[in-house]
């Protein structure tokens, strides 16, 4: 353009707008201006982008990823019972083998079932058999406790308290505590002696505070009808469902 000459101005919108001055007139003051757009203008029902996801495709996506999620919960929580299984079966295998070790300490005999039997009046009927395995095991009357219960596994489900510390245990207190298996309940014990005709108070069981009291059946075989560990005695925990007699119990083998 002989005679012209051009200065960008600007952007406006998406176009770079010139202005342009003729030179040729005597007070340069004819101007023109030119917009150039920087930015292609797309046909029309043509896409900016790549083609995106339509609802239908959104909606099996969104589909297939609940799937897999419910199916990784439900592999957690099988994961996470099984661990706590495995948990209570260590501890009851634990208590069996503190059990043995007390007869054989010079008591001539295993825990009994209720601590009656140590010529103490009893606060109530309720968990007898734990509690009083758990006082025996933790005596220091023949040497050191048999059994040294963590805190998070030790409860009071019922609230108890003897007026004494009647077999010596190392706790600072009177209560008489119960001892909790891998779910958080109250396990269940029972003496041999007590297995053909155990007293009402010797089978009440209340396995958590929320829980309504429960009878603990020394369990037989199904084959036999003999009663399981005979001359010794039985651990129950009532398992993930909190009901004694259910197929998911896990007792000493």
């Amino acid at each position: 353009m002989t005679g012209m000459t051009a200065r960008i101005r600007g952007f406006e919108g998406d176009d770079l707008r010139f202005a342009i001055w003729d030179l040729r007139s005597p007070n340069a003051r004819t101007r023109f201006q030119v917009r150039h757009s920087i930015f292609p203008i797309p046909d029309s029902g043509k896409s900016l982008g790549k083609p995106g996801f339509t609802l239908i495709e959104m909606l099996v996506v969104i589909v297939i990823l609940g799937i897999l999620m419910s199916l990784a919960i439900v592999g957690v929580t099988a994961a996470l019972k099984s661990a706590k299984v495995s948990k209570t079966e260590a501890l009851i295998e634990g208590l069996v083998i503190a059990c043995e070790q007390y007869k054989q300490r010079g008591w001539a005999d295993y825990p009994p079932t209720s601590l009656a039997e140590f010529k103490i009046a009893l606060p109530n009927e309720t968990n007898n058999g734990i509690e009083a395995l758990t006082s025996c095991l933790a005596s220091r009357t023949k040497g050191d406790p048999l059994l040294t219960i963590r805190d998070d596994q030790l409860l009071n489900v019922d609230n108890d308290s003897a007026s004494k510390n009647v077999t010596n245990w190392y706790f600072g207190d009177y209560q008489l505590r119960e001892i909790s298996d891998g779910f958080g309940y109250a396990l269940a014990y029972m003496h041999w002696k007590d297995y053909e005709k155990p007293s009402a108070g010797n089978r009440r069981i209340k396995v958590d505070p929320t829980s309504p009291e429960a009878s603990f059946e020394p369990t037989r075989s199904p084959v036999t009808k003999a009663f399981l560990r005979p001359n010794r005695f039985q651990i129950l925990s009532v398992g993930p469902d909190g009901k004694p007699g259910t197929a998911d119990d896990v007792q000493a083998r």
